[in-house]
């Protein structure tokens, strides 16, 4: 299940967003990332996040993403579901979060 949402879009995308103001929202996608391929996530939980990743890569969006306030759609949705799987962040997923935003140089 969790590789059906493919690390490098994920990744490229979160390159192209612009670099000011974003920063919750690159760690919002790392950290539903890393919840991804945590086994203590249940099922439910992957599946959401999965979608949630999934329509963030789509070329085709509810607001395209070049029109103004073309990300509020997602950022909505990626905080949506973060909040309904907060309880499964940790300290530990927030610095493995960090630590792969580092690495990738987001």
């Amino acid at each position: 299940m969790s590789h059906r949402v493919r690390d490098s879009g994920l990744f490229r995308k979160l390159r192209v967003l612009p670099k000011r103001g974003l920063g919750r929202i690159v760690e919002t996608v790392v950290i539903l990332w890393m919840l991804l391929r945590d086994d203590a996530v249940p099922r439910w939980a992957k599946v959401l996040i999965a979608a949630t990743l999934a329509y963030l890569i789509c070329p085709f969006d509810a607001v395209p993403d070049f029109l103004p306030g073309g990300y509020l759609d997602d950022i909505a949705l990626l905080a949506g579901t973060l909040a309904k799987v907060s309880g499964f962040v940790t300290d530990e997923t927030r610095e493995r979060a960090r630590a792969k935003r580092r690495e990738l140089g987001l």
